[in-house]
């Protein structure tokens, strides 16, 4: 009868609205070019990824903060968002020095 009924969420996402987080996810899922490389399990879990982000501006604890880079770097590709951006550059010190020479 055209409800949907919402059984279950990425654990940490217990504070944000599952109306907005399900919006955002079929959204981003029908924005989303289909890569014959992704699966459709691997493309819904990068759009619930990015439905289920910490918004732009909150302002974190030390804990939070602590946890959010220890998952981060527990990740495959921390250096990635699940839509390919980057999300951190290494860059090397003699790279650093040369531009401040």
């Amino acid at each position: 009868n055209n409800k949907i009924i919402v059984d279950g969420r990425p654990s940490g996402s217990e504070g944000s609205d599952p109306i907005g987080m399900l919006e955002i996810l079929l959204e981003d899922y029908k924005n989303t070019k289909l890569d014959p490389a992704k699966g459709a399990k691997e493309k819904i879990g990068a759009s619930m990824a990015v439905a289920s982000a910490i918004p732009y501006g909150k302002m974190l604890s030390q804990s939070e903060m602590e946890n959010l880079f220890d998952t981060l770097f527990a990740c495959k590709a921390p250096n990635y968002s699940p839509n390919g951006k980057p999300v951190i550059n290494i860059i090397p010190l003699e790279e650093i020095d040369k531009k401040f020479k």
